[in-house]
């Protein structure tokens, strides 16, 4: 996960590159979560509420799955 407008990500470009090399390495459950309008730590934008409840979706399903 990641803002789309992370400089440090290379504007979603190495995320995307970084997902797609676990895949390339393996591994099945790779998923990537851009936010838009959001930077390097999305948790701690204006919006972070809804980055939160995201990730608790994310485990409460990892959490059933396993």
């Amino acid at each position: 996960m990641s803002g789309a407008q992370d400089p440090l990500g290379n504007m979603s470009k190495g995320v995307q590159k970084v997902a797609d090399r676990l895949k390339s390495q393996g591994f099945e459950r790779v998923e990537v979560r851009l936010y838009p309008d959001m930077r390097h730590e999305p948790l701690h934008e204006a919006e972070n509420e809804m980055v939160y409840e995201e990730i608790l979706g994310w485990l409460e399903l990892y959490a059933q799955a396993v």
